[in-house]
């Protein structure tokens, strides 16, 4: 199992920000690299690419409040 995280480097700071769209269902199949969720800081929009090939089980949904390095999702 992947743990789909938000990348450390995904912004500077302990800023928080939010979970605003999955593209794939929970349950779906992913490939590695397909653009999985967005996720907004401020104004600033930052894509998640999945890390892995396999099956999508979404851990934040939409509207989770979230900071670098937190669990968004695992893929089996």
């Amino acid at each position: 199992m992947h743990k789909q995280t938000v990348p450390m480097d995904a912004w500077d700071g302990d800023n928080e920000a939010a979970v605003t769209q999955w593209f794939f269902n929970n349950g779906a199949v992913v490939k590695e690299g397909a653009l999985i969720a967005e996720i907004m800081l401020d104004k600033a929009t930052i894509e998640i690419s999945a890390t892995a090939n396999g099956t999508l089980s979404i851990i934040a949904p939409i509207e989770t409040v979230v900071r670098r390095g937190d669990l968004l999702a695992t893929i089996a």
